[in-house]
Order: C-alpha cells, then sequence, then structure tokens
C-alpha cells in the first residue's frame, strides 16, 4: 500500500496500475503451473473431478446413465440441497453470523482507513498509504498467531478476543489526536485480520466432505456479498459528513459480531 501510495502521487494510477498489471499474470500463470492436477485419473485416461468414482464402465466417471464424463458424482442441484442441509448446523451458523458481521466492517475500515486519515488533514497520501501497509503487517501477525492461540485455547475463545480487540481502534480512530497516535491506531485495525483464518478453518471442518466445496464457495460468496455493502454505507456517511460516526458503526458492528461468538460451542 505504501509503495502504490508513492507510485499513484508520483505517475498517476493508469500509468501504476499498468506497470503492476503484468505481475498479476505472471501470478495466474505460475498457479497454473505450480498447483496439481487433483482429478482422479481412469484407466483410459478419463479426468475425473475430485471424489469422482474412477471405476465406473466405459470411463464415465460418475457412473450415470448417460456416460459423460468429467461430472461430480451428484448434481449440482443435489449438491446444493445438501449444502443448504449443512449449513443448518447451529454451529456453522454462528461461525456465518459472526464472520459475515466481522468481515462487513472489514472491507469498510479498508476501503476507507487511508481517505479517513487524509481527511484528518494531518496525512499525505503517502504517509497514508504506509499506515495502511503497517496496517496488513499487523494482520499477518495477528494471523499466525492466532492459529497458535486456537489450537492451545480453542477457536470460541480466541474469536471473541479477537473481536472485543478490535472494536478498540475502531472505537478510538475518531478520538485520538496526533500523527503518531493515528496512525499507531490506524495500523491496530489490523488486528481483525485473525479472524478469517481462525473461523474459516472452523466452519470447513464442519462442513460434510461430500459437499464441503460446494457450501464453502456458497457462503464464501455470501460473506463478500454483504461485506462488500460496508464500504458503500462508510461511503455513504462520509459524503454525508458522519465519518467520525460511521467508524463508530464498525466499532458497534464488530462488538454484535464478537457478542455472536460468546455463544460458539467448541468444536469436537
Amino acid at each position: 500500500p505504501a509503495a502504490a501510495a508513492v507510485a499513484v502521487t508520483a505517475v498517476g494510477w493508469r500509468t501504476a496500475v499498468g506497470v503492476v498489471a503484468p505481475a498479476f499474470f505472471l501470478s495466474a500463470a505460475a498457479v497454473w503451473w505450480a498447483v496439481p492436477d487433483t482429478r482422479v485419473r481412469t484407466a483410459d485416461g478419463a479426468g475425473a473431478v475430485d471424489g469422482g468414482d474412477a471405476d465406473a464402465p466405459d470411463g464415465d466417471v460418475t457412473g450415470a446413465p448417460d456416460g459423460g464424463t468429467g461430472v461430480a458424482d451428484r448434481s449440482m442441484l443435489s449438491a446444493g440441497r445438501a449444502a443448504a442441509v449443512a449449513v443448518r448446523d447451529r454451529r456453522i451458523a454462528l461461525a456465518v453470523a459472526g464472520a459475515t458481521l466481522m468481515l462487513f466492517a472489514f472491507q469498510a475500515a479498508t476501503a476507507f482507513l487511508t481517505t479517513y486519515l487524509t481527511a484528518t488533514g494531518r496525512f499525505t497520501q503517502g504517509t497514508a498509504g504506509a499506515v495502511l501497509g503497517v496496517f496488513f503487517l499487523v494482520g499477518a501477525a495477528s494471523q499466525f498467531a492466532g492459529g497458535g492461540l486456537a489450537d492451545r485455547f480453542g477457536t470460541p475463545r480466541v474469536l471473541v478476543g479477537i473481536g472485543a480487540a478490535s472494536v478498540v481502534p475502531l472505537a478510538a480512530l475518531p478520538l485520538v489526536e496526533g500523527r503518531l497516535a493515528l496512525g499507531v491506531v490506524g495500523a491496530l485495525v489490523g488486528v481483525r485480520m485473525a479472524v478469517g483464518p481462525v473461523s474459516n478453518a472452523y466452519i470447513i471442518a464442519l462442513l460434510p466432505d461430500d459437499v464441503q466445496g460446494t457450501a464453502w464457495g456458497a457462503l464464501r460468496t455470501g460473506f463478500f456479498i454483504v461485506g462488500s455493502f460496508g464500504s458503500t454505507a462508510v461511503g455513504y456517511m462520509a459524503d454525508a459528513g458522519y465519518f467520525d460516526l460511521a467508524f463508530y458503526m464498525l466499532a458497534g458492528i464488530t462488538a454484535v459480531g464478537a457478542g455472536v461468538y460468546v455463544f460458539l460451542p467448541e468444536r469436537p
């Protein structure tokens, strides 16, 4: 973020994006090359989707009467129904609700943190970008620590702790004075990034194996659809002159998310 802010200031956003765009294509190519094909192969070399029946006759990896290859064991419709049943589990429902609230606030905070810092008049775009860079460093360290703490003390306790700790910097951001204090508090908002890996691991472990991919994909899509409205809400409030109130709102939503995690049972 810091380098991006400096680059945008120096050469403009179009040139900056044009320079880094090739790196994304190279990354995609590297992933394509490095990630192994996990499909099951039949005797005649036909590819089956993960979990397909490689022993099905005539190369039919599903055993379906139509003989189609590369089709999953169950139809998309039946998989969707099974996924809907899976997410009715109270533990999954609570974890999903908490994760959605936390992501709503996270999306808004990352979208508007630098804008808020520059709006105070005490940060340049480059300095605000540096704060966002530290924000992600704090988030990375928090994710590493959060995983170890979850293994030691259990997922629910750690999620409650992270959620509660995440309320403080959001609520303090409109209150602190001075560039250093404002920068430190802004960076500490990144603590909330520890929620993602811990919550994701909890949810995935509870999903049935036969619909794990389908259910998790649907849930992740839901997270981000709802979370995207966080940026919209804060942007609207900022335009209306309620930027400080927007961060108080995010702190309140985070507190509700932490409260949801209080009722989360331990994973068996």
